[in-house]
């Protein structure tokens, strides 16, 4: 036994007693110092977070200063051309303004001695406005200005207005085709001829197509004119057309005949006209002016219930065009559209878009966009110039000057220089707003780096407190292992203390010790021998009872003297046997018979949704039908 007994040595330096009181402390302080350790890393991931942030900042700030001064820069660069290019553009615009007035005074001046053989010349002022193109027309009188509307005589506003009205629709872009309803109304009858021979003239030279009023003699008309006259037969109010009116060609582009039905005073009027010049004349009040207004009716929508002939429940324009196309318009009060505008052949049919594939039929109080298209007759900067009104046959000379230089274009070029001159000024606003602000923005940005430049000094600090930290955490680490080593060792100590008793103990027992398995083994073959013994008693039992119960002597035993009834017996019994064999192997091979029907039933049943095809009643299971 005293070789299996440990040695009770201690660790040097141990006290004797229990283990020691400064481990709780000790513990404490290292929990303390990892608390430590855990605060300083949360703060420092803030404060990398803080300066990793400060550094996307500081790239943004450095890009786009670095676009603020590119851009600060270039704008720069254009103020300090500002002047020049102001200047350029002003002289360009001056050019086409002198070039486009030049060659209008000279017309109008043209215009202005052929039919009133004066010397005075027309004069066009071209100049800016609110930094748009001005225009004032004027008659020059020596040094002189005369304004046209009050200061010179009705035959002069005839004759420019003339001139202007055909000017702006040459301009406009659109049909070339003036309706002038009077436009000789202040012209001495003397000067009627020349005037309508300028029309005449610069009509054939334009190309340009125009319609007539006139209160003035057949005589006084030129020859190149086609003549259509109005007179009544009866109630009705007849036209007599000029057989130059149907000179047209096909393709020829103009205005063929305007038709009235019931507008007006005119029941069924149909006025042709030739590809030239046409003057309507008639006698007062007989309706030569409702023919311009029916043309106004059908483009511009000028119509109302006031124009259907008296008695009457419906009213209809029809303008032919070229291509034997028809520009219709009725209007019939409670219908809905009250008005409304077809494009049809010459046999009535409505013909059709052919990009949309739609009719050309529509309805509403105002003209659609597609008559105007095809009419070729629209409005102009908000002006009339192709349809002439009776009672206001001034035409430009009363609006604005910057009106007047629209309409007239001055040259179309003279608006491209102006978008350029637009355009320049809201550069040079968009410049001066860019400067203000970049330089701005530019301050502000170098005061937020300057600030952002002691995050970087922060981020060096950081790599130096993190070395640190490291090596801290490495000592604290050993620490750590050294105080679990320490507890380890002072808790084996205290074990050891606590089987010291129990070794005192066994000192007192002897070296020589009976082996325990042999005791065992004498004690279990006792208990053997014992079980033993009592088997044999309970044998000895039972055969006293089995003898007790025998007769003394023994009966003799039977002798048979026919054994031919046992021979049948026995050989009876094998016939049984066989029999009964053989209904086993019937019976097995029924069993399988009936399983195999029965697997068959059951995959017909699955098949039939387990319902009889007979009386639809539900089968579970084919031993249901067995």
């Amino acid at each position: 036994m005293n070789k299996l007994r440990p040695r009770t040595g201690r660790l040097r330096g141990a006290p004797a007693g229990p283990a020691s009181t400064s481990a709780p402390a000790a513990d404490e302080a290292v929990r303390g110092i990892s608390d430590a350790l855990s605060e300083i890393d949360k703060k420092l991931s803030n404060a990398r977070q803080a300066v990793a942030k400060s550094d996307g900042q500081r790239e943004t700030l450095e890009r786009r200063l670095a676009q603020l001064n590119d851009d600060v820069g270039k704008a720069k660069g254009r103020e300090l051309l500002k002047t020049d290019v102001d200047d350029f553009l002003q002289d360009l615009q001056a050019s086409l303004h002198k070039k486009s007035v030049g060659s209008y005074e000279r017309l109008l001046t043209a215009l202005a001695y052929d039919v009133l053989k004066t010397d005075d010349e027309i004069g066009l002022d071209l100049y800016t406005e609110r930094g748009l193109p001005a225009l004032d027309i004027f008659v020059k009188s020596g040094e002189h200005r005369e304004n046209i509307i009050d200061g010179c005589g009705g035959s002069m506003t005839n004759v420019v207005s003339l001139g202007l009205r055909m000017i702006a629709t040459v301009r406009s872009g659109m049909r070339k085709f003036v309706a002038l309803d009077e436009p000789d109304c202040w012209i001495a009858p003397s000067k009627v001829p020349n005037f309508y021979g300028v029309i005449d003239d610069v009509g054939e030279k334009l190309d340009m197509q125009s319609l007539l009023i006139s209160h003035h003699a057949l005589e006084l008309m030129p020859e190149g004119f086609a003549i259509s006259k109005l007179y009544k037969d009866g109630d009705r109010i007849i036209c007599q057309n000029d057989p130059t009116a149907d000179t047209w060609s096909d393709e020829q582009a103009g205005i063929r005949r305007i038709r009235m039905l019931n507008f007006m005073s005119h029941e069924d009027t149909d006025v042709r006209l030739a590809p030239g010049a046409t003057a309507i004349i008639g006698d007062n009040h007989i309706g030569k002016s409702c023919v311009i207004r029916a043309l106004r009716a059908v483009t511009y929508g000028e119509i109302s219930d006031a124009d259907i002939q008296h008695g009457c429940k419906k009213v209809a324009v029809e303008i032919e065009i070229e291509n034997g196309r028809v520009i219709r318009l009725t209007r019939q009060p409670g219908r809905n559209p009250v008005n409304e505008w077809t494009l049809e052949d010459l046999e009535g049919n409505i013909l059709t878009d052919a990009d949309t594939r739609t009719e050309y039929r529509s309805g509403g109080r105002s003209a659609p966009d597609w008559v105007g298209v095809i009419s070729g007759i629209q409005k102009f900067e908000g002006l009339e110039h192709q349809l002439s009104h009776q009672k206001f046959p001034v035409f430009l000379l009363g609006e604005k000057p910057s009106t007047r230089a629209s309409v007239l274009s001055i040259g179309r070029e003279s608006g491209y220089v102006q978008k350029m001159i637009e355009r320049q000024r809201q550069k040079s606003r968009s410049d001066a707003d860019l400067i203000k602000r970049g330089e701005t923005e530019v301050a502000q940005i170098q005061e937020q780096l300057q600030k952002l430049h002691a995050f970087t000094e922060i981020a060096g600090d950081l790599r130096d407190i993190d070395g640190e930290l490291s090596t801290f955490r490495e000592a604290h680490a050993r620490t750590v292992d050294a105080g679990r080593l320490v507890q380890r060792l002072e808790a084996a100590d205290r074990q050891i203390d606590a089987t010291q008793p129990i070794l005192e103990v066994l000192e007192v027992i002897p070296d020589d010790v009976p082996s325990i398995r042999e005791n065992t083994e004498k004690r279990e073959e006792i208990s053997r021998i014992g079980r033993a013994f009592a088997d044999i008693e309970t044998r000895l039992k039972r055969a006293e009872a089995t003898k007790s119960a025998l007769p003394d002597e023994l009966p003799e035993p039977p002798v048979s003297s026919d054994l031919s009834s046992i021979d049948a017996l026995i050989e009876k019994l094998e016939k049984t046997e066989n029999a009964i064999s053989a209904a086993h192997t019937s019976s097995s091979k029924i069993d399988a018979d009936l399983r195999v029907t029965a697997e068959k039933l059951d995959a017909a049943l699955a098949s039939a949704g387990n319902v009889c095809p007979l009386c639809k009643n539900n089968i579970e299971h084919a031993h249901d039908i067995l």
